[in-house]
């Protein structure tokens, strides 16, 4: 399965509130993939973690799931995915989009009470790319998966980017669900969850984490 990412930031001045309605009123106007989702930032807190931060700042993240490149490129030309999640030009200051291998570690959840937490995640310069991601995808998933609380862990490995220039390159993007914020303090501050960011930095040089507000298009 691939996911697509768009990593949005707004002009100066267009909020988050501002940016929901938009995208309330327009998904109607044109078709999407099921499953696609924007995420927008609410809070830009490490919740849990001291950990290095990249410098690349967002106000939203969208999403799409599909099957394949193929279908990938289908659905662009179908107008089914819109990275901009409904916005125009006159909104957004820049849109960064990421192709990615997606990874279901622990299924999210569909109902009850929870919280969504994204991270942007940079390996460190003298680690390679099958290096990380063989650490990410195994040790790391089994050690983060045993922290308390955890609801929902979904990894995605970046396959396709456009040149990062001066702004931090990402090379994979976690998506965690919680209870609560506070349940995100407590389980990476728990046992298990210092043993899982001292693993984090053998392979990982920045963490840039997002709390969201994810939106169904």
């Amino acid at each position: 399965m691939i996911s697509v990412f768009g990593l949005m930031r707004f002009n100066d001045g267009y909020t988050s509130t501002e940016a929901k309605g938009t995208i309330a009123t327009r998904i109607a106007e044109r078709p999407q993939l099921p499953g696609s989702v924007v995420n927008l930032v609410t809070d830009r807190t490490q919740h849990g973690i001291d950990y290095q931060r990249g410098n690349l700042e967002l106000d939203a993240i969208s999403q799409f799931k599909v099957s394949d490149v193929s279908a990938a490129f289908t659905a662009a030309e179908l107008g089914e995915m819109d990275v901009g999640a409904s916005l125009s030009q006159g909104e957004l200051t820049d849109i960064f989009v990421l192709s990615a291998f997606r990874n279901t570690v622990i299924e999210p959840p569909t109902t009850g009470k929870f919280v969504k937490r994204m991270s942007l995640l940079t390996k460190r310069l003298d680690v390679d790319l099958e290096h990380f991601r063989s650490e990410w995808f195994g040790l790391h998933a089994t050690l983060l998966r045993r922290m308390p609380g955890i609801l929902g862990y979904r990894q995605n490995f970046i396959v396709d980017a456009p040149p990062h220039r001066d702004r931090t390159p990402v090379h994979g993007i976690v998506e965690l669900w919680f209870e609560s914020p506070e349940a995100i303090d407590s389980a990476f501050r728990s046992d298990k969850g210092i043993t899982t960011m001292t693993h984090a930095k053998e392979f990982i040089g920045e963490i840039t984490t997002y709390m969201v507000d994810p939106i169904d298009l």
